[in-house]
């Protein structure tokens, strides 16, 4: 059961039957709210309903002399929200593009329970520097013209000032991200601006690269130091860590609620450390199998789970869904 109406000047549609639970969807450039049937499809089976809306030059509203500008925006989307304030419980938060840029913006002080996004604008600085580059165009050369068309869109020298003056530094919800592998408007270049998910990058590759070299001089050190022969020893002790890390991802993911816990990085590190200095003294291979499963277990409590998940995969609503109501 499917609702259209208007709230304000906003052209509206409200999807599924009555609920406690809503998603805004805010669609990005060059949509409207019509393409919200897919995404509102899946989240009425899971119990949400959906309210998405045309942004200004958009849907209903193209031919309203009416800017698809940051002002307007913000402006609309406060307008929506206030709406669904007073008609559910619970505000989710479905954004692609564009709208996740106006999301972040309008939305950073507001109440949401969780947000999707899909390809969002994250560093609208970023995009615009690289416009610069693409074009050709200088920064004097769009202070001066204030206006310049590209083949992307207008270039505004006064939302060049509101992007620099406005960054986006607050946004405490539990985010779930998908981006396209040839998504060439915002990159993953963008995780340095966020130092917890940056950190976890690099802890990623610190643990995979230990693990591997850990695996590769084992059997050698098996050999030379613990008078090991037998192959099928070797490698069974090996794969306990394998096995680990499966039991600690699990154990992660019920304790934590599929969120991170920055603050289980260090109990895991120094888990794994002790793991793996206690297998290079240990004298038989129970002992060691024993250090390399619970290697695995403190390994997975270290990768398993990221408050935002950065997904780099193609345009894939269903992935997305799937993702966002797996909690």
């Amino acid at each position: 059961m499917n609702k259209k109406m208007t709230i304000g000047n906003i052209p509206v549609i409200i999807w599924g039957t009555p609920s406690k639970k809503v998603y805004i969807y805010v669609h990005g450039k060059m949509s409207k709210k019509e393409s919200a049937e897919e995404f509102s499809r899946i989240a009425n089976s899971k119990g949400y309903q959906v309210i998405s809306f045309d942004l200004p030059e958009h849907g209903e509203r193209i031919d309203l002399d009416y800017k698809c500008n940051v002002w307007n925006g913000i402006k609309d989307l406060e307008e929506i929200y206030n709406f669904s304030r007073n008609n559910w419980e619970e505000i989710n938060l479905f954004a692609c593009s564009l709208g996740a840029y106006f999301s972040l913006l309008t939305y950073k002080d507001f109440h949401i329970k969780k947000a999707l996004f899909q390809s969002p604008i994250l560093n609208m600085n970023y995009l615009i520097n690289n416009m610069f580059k693409w074009f050709n165009i200088t920064e004097e050369e769009l202070k001066d013209k204030k206006l310049i068309e590209t083949p992307i869109d207008t270039m505004s020298w006064e939302y060049y000032e509101f992007v620099r003056e406005n960054p986006i530094n607050k946004w405490e919800f539990p985010t779930f991200i998908i981006y396209g592998t040839k998504d060439n408007l915002q990159n993953i270049k963008v995780i340095h601006d966020n130092n917890i998910v940056f950190l976890s990058v690099i802890g990623l590759s610190i643990f995979w690269g230990v693990s591997q070299s850990t695996m590769a001089v084992y059997p050698s050190f098996a050999k030379m130091y613990m008078q090991i022969t037998d192959v099928f020893i070797i490698n069974g002790v090996i794969g306990l860590s394998g096995i680990g890390i499966a039991i600690g991802s699990i154990i992660y993911s019920k304790i934590s609620k599929h969120y991170i816990e920055v603050g289980t990085i260090p109990l895991s590190t120094f888990g794994m450390a002790l793991s793996l200095y206690i297998s290079t003294i240990a004298q038989t291979p129970f002992v060691a199998a024993i250090c390399f499963l619970f290697f695995g277990i403190f390994g997975g409590l270290f990768i398993f789970d990221y408050s935002i998940k950065l997904k780099k995969m193609n345009h894939n609503h269903r992935s997305l869904l799937h993702l966002g109501f797996a909690r």
